[in-house]
């Protein structure tokens, strides 16, 4: 009877053996699925007649195929990569925003409208020139406006992201608790179902890509993790994430409901759209202002001290308010510097010709604008108050106008004053989202300040303005507003550049890393067909075995034994 044991226990072993080689193969494609080895032991010796015999064999195990370390260093290297690729998505879009460089970009914008003013120099009383200038304004208007709404989009969808994948981590981390109690319960002696563990790695490696995590398996093979200084999956439940804004108004994580620093995970998509994305994209965001800023206060520095051919005005109000009418006009919120100094108000009789040039001296840092309103006021023949909502509001009395033209060769505006009110604007707005052309220049291009002495056919302001184009601006940290933008588009491109050589390189190590464990844990059809003859052949063998002792059984009984 020994016989016929050792042939069952070979057919069966090799019938086992075909069922792993069988699940393999079915499981080919599935995701995540590791391949399993049928591992085969000789069963215990049996003594007879004062000998050994074996008895046959056995499947003692299905062993899942694995490595530990390589699926830690795969997560950390998942993390990076993801971290890198979120990074490069935002910044390329935002190159993309610039679209530079194009003739509907915002420096063939820029340039286009400095060469309306350069080529207005020639005509001052052209029209078509003065009409030009105005429309270049606008179009360049529109430009900041645009490039400001879509990086602004662009902003609020990663912050939507962001918290889409937070409540991502939260629900993987919740699954991972599941199934941790799963497998806790599904454990025995002999181990956990393989295709357990194939859902926590798979639950692992796809947390890892949205957050930076430490594993740890545990004897029972649940899985422990760490995301940065907090405990996301534990014996004790998964505490969610949340998202919160520190007092430096950096965006940090923490446990929901707890008071804490909270922290920045070291790698996955979420510091891709916390950091490597973000702070390059606000900083292009507030670079932007800077330019259109510096354009505003640039033009309308020159622009208020200059008229156009419609000539002088018989009211003006202030383009931009003061928050506080009665502190000094540098604690009052404008934009534009200002400093003490003195600048011209030229009143006209517009009966006689009679022309009143008045000094104003003026310090923003002791006086406030009701000041400067009352130092108008005493202008003869001009009007001066501050409106309800902080506006400085002038108005000539009736026979007379005014501007704040100067003679020939005399300085003009020197404490940059009257541009910084927004008095005779080019611009209105503070930054690239509210720039635009003045409604009065839009409505009468005329009113384009070309003559800095009140004088028709007098040009020298419109060349102020063009020569502004080279000029140093203090808002941009000493460069031209040109030179400025430039600086950052170059930047962005460099950034662009420097993440795509950073993310293939990543891409590269993560593909070797996986082909590592595909080689090491995937199912390969042609070994897969080796082991399955080698099994065939082991059955066919144990059964022609059957067979054989079946005969000689038979044999032996038929002879009366």
């Amino acid at each position: 009877m020994l016989g016929l044991n050792t042939g069952f226990l070979a057919l069966q072993a090799a019938q086992r053996a075909l069922d792993v080689i069988g699940n393999n193969v079915a499981n080919v494609g599935t995701e995540g699925y590791r391949r399993q080895s049928a591992s085969l032991t000789s069963t215990s010796s049996m003594r007879l007649g004062g000998l050994y015999f074996g008895t046959g064999v056995a499947l003692s195990d299905i062993r899942r195929a694995h490595d530990s370390l390589l699926d830690d260093r795969l997560r950390t290297q998942l993390a990076e990569q993801s971290h890198l690729s979120t990074g490069l998505d935002i910044l390329e879009e935002a190159e993309f925003t610039l679209g530079e460089p194009s003739d509907t970009a915002l420096a063939a914008k820029l340039g286009a409208f400095y060469d309306s003013l350069d080529a207005l120099t020639a005509g001052p009383s052209d029209s078509a020139l003065q009409n030009d200038a105005i429309q270049r304004g606008v179009a360049l208007s529109s430009q900041f406006q645009r490039v400001a709404r879509e990086l602004d989009t662009i902003d609020r969808t990663r912050s939507e992201r962001l918290e889409n994948t937070v409540a991502e981590i939260n629900s993987l981390g919740e699954t991972l608790a599941d199934l941790n109690r799963s497998i806790a319960e599904a454990r025995t002696i002999d181990g956990v179902p393989p295709d357990l563990l194939d859902r926590r790695d798979i639950l692992l490696r796809d947390l890892s890509e949205l957050v930076d995590i430490d594993v740890r398996i545990a004897e029972d093979q649940t899985a422990e993790v760490q995301a940065g200084s907090v405990l996301l999956v534990g014996r004790g439940g998964t505490p969610p994430l949340e998202l919160f804004t520190d007092d430096g108004g950096r965006e940090r994580l923490r446990v929901q409901g707890r008071s804490s620093n909270g922290f920045v995970p070291a790698g996955g998509e979420v510091l891709g759209l916390m950091a490597t994305g973000k702070e390059p994209l606000q900083k292009l965001r507030a670079s932007l202002d800077d330019l259109a800023r510096g354009v505003i206060t640039q033009l309308n520095r020159v622009h208020a001290t200059g008229v156009g051919t419609a000539g002088s005005f018989t009211r003006l109000t202030s383009s931009f308010e003061a928050s506080d009418a009665s502190q000094p006009l540098v604690a009052a919120g404008l934009v534009a510097p200002m400093k003490k100094g003195a600048f011209m108000v030229t009143v006209r009789n517009t009966g006689t010709g009679d022309v009143v040039r008045t000094p104003i001296r003026f310090d923003p840092n002791k006086q406030s604008l009701a000041d400067l309103a009352n130092s108008l006021d005493g202008v003869g023949n001009l009007n001066a108050k501050v409106t309800g909502d902080g506006r400085l509001d002038l108005t000539a009395d009736g026979g007379f106008t005014f501007d704040f033209t100067a003679e020939s060769g005399t300085p003009r505006d020197s404490t940059g004053l009257l541009g910084a009110l927004g008095l005779n604007a080019f611009f209105t707005g503070s930054d690239a989202r509210t720039i635009a052309v003045s409604a009065e220049l839009e409505a009468h291009p005329e009113r384009i300040a070309t003559s800095a002495t009140g004088e028709p056919l007098d040009n020298a302001n419109v060349l102020s303005m063009t020569a502004e184009r080279d000029a140093v601006n203090d808002l941009l940290g000493g460069s031209s507003v040109e030179d400025f933008y430039r600086r950052q588009v170059s930047e962005v491109g460099f950034q662009v550049s420097q993440l795509q050589a950073l993310s293939d390189s990543q891409t590269t190590l993560v593909s070797s890393l996986e082909a590592r464990q595909e080689s090491l844990t995937g199912v390969s059809l042609e070994e897969e067909l080796i082991d399955l003859e080698r099994f065939q052949t082991s059955f066919e063998a144990a059964s022609r075995y059957l067979q054989v002792i079946n005969q000689t059984t038979d044999a032996i009984l038929s002879l009366g034994f």
